[in-house]
């Protein structure tokens, strides 16, 4: 899932500039498939547990743009490499999660998400502690679908099976979106994400191997370069960059062009295209024979156009008919591609595997 960061400790983030969050002026409603608050209770269970930035070790500098110093993040893992499985019936991958030794929850390992964000009932649940908004007001984050209403928070220890994260900066989502029914298929259910910043891409590698549904987590091992198998294809090796636009990949398309993409665990589909890029592959033909239909996401819901391509090149081999759909700003190469692999982010090289 495309999601715009908004903090991550240590790192400084720029909230106006960087991730263009504006403060919310009445963004709730009752519509189905746009977001609506959450209930009075769950607000308040959150305001309960707020603090001034200082007091969870936050920082703000007002000075030019708003930027805030997150706590550090501690990372205690049992060992080199720690693997749990996960399940993939929602069309990505989703683990179990201990929230502040409280509560257990599904998080969706989301390399399309800036930064780790909370659902607000969940993070009511595991008494998760936020910003004040007397010190940080709420802020405006923008989803595949629209904007939905944050407050920054801070999770003591998230456990991941042998892995233990201390102090995670999160985003706790005030608002949530019901589903209209009019999707191509199953809206997502699980309102929690494992974001790139500083979880994942804090490790030196991370494993999502979709045949075996089995996920691992290295914060210091060096990943073994994967060798060619008997009967088997030779691994891909795809440099990716990190950006402020996620973690991107140069995919290449029937009339000749490129373009970036960003590699979106978090994403149930297979490929997704602006109109934009649309117009850049040559696309256009597949694009009006397509059909029309809802996707739901961060922000809402918004209607989109499912087409097929012919072939797309991904690391110097091409792959067939291809399932697209377009309508976003976005370019994503999501789970529903990928589940084909086992594929490891290679943090320290920059590669992504694809075994």
């Amino acid at each position: 899932m495309k999601f715009a960061m908004s903090v991550i400790g240590p790192s400084l983030i720029s909230v106006l500039g960087f991730l263009s969050l504006l403060l919310c002026l009445g963004c709730s409603t009752a519509d189905p498939g746009q977001p609506r608050s959450l209930p009075p209770s769950i607000l308040g269970e959150l305001s309960s547990r707020s603090s001034p930035p200082d007091v969870l070790g936050f920082q703000v500098d007002r000075t030019g743009q708003i930027i805030v110093r997150g706590p550090r993040t501690g990372y205690s893992p049992a060992s080199n490499s720690v693997s749990l499985p996960f399940s993939l019936d929602r069309g990505w991958p989703a683990v179990e999660a201990r929230l502040n030794g409280i509560i257990d929850a599904l998080v969706v390992v989301d390399t399309g998400a800036a930064v780790t964000s909370l659902a607000g009932r969940t993070a009511a649940s595991a008494r998760v502690r936020t910003i004040n908004t007397n010190h940080f007001p709420a802020q405006l984050v923008r989803g595949v679908g629209g904007t939905e209403r944050t407050v920054i928070g801070l999770i003591d220890r998230l456990s991941l099976g042998g892995l233990d994260v201390t102090n995670l900066a999160v985003n706790v989502r005030l608002e949530e979106t019901p589903g209209s029914g009019k999707g191509f298929g199953r809206g997502p259910r699980i309102g929690n994400l494992l974001g790139l910043s500083p979880v994942l891409a804090g490790s030196s590698f991370v494993t999502v191997d979709y045949p075996q549904k089995m996920i691992t987590f290295s914060p210091q091992g060096e990943f073994p370069s994967p060798v060619a198998r008997a009967g088997m294809r030779a691994p891909l090796q795809v440099p990716f960059e990190l950006s402020r636009e996620g973690l991107q990949i140069l995919l290449g398309f029937p009339n000749g062009r490129r373009a970036p993409f960003v590699v979106d665990t978090g994403f149930s589909g297979e490929l997704l295209m602006s109109t934009a890029t649309t117009q850049i592959v040559g696309a256009g033909d597949a694009v009006r024979e397509g059909r029309q239909g809802a996707v739901r996401g961060i922000g809402g819901e918004m209607m989109q156009i499912g087409f097929t391509m012919e072939w797309v090149e991904v690391g110097g081999r091409r792959f067939g008919y291809v399932k697209a759909s377009t309508g976003t700003e976005h370019d994503l190469l999501g789970s529903g591609w990928l589940r084909q692999f086992r594929v490891t982010f290679d943090f320290r090289r920059r590669i992504m595997w694809l075994e």
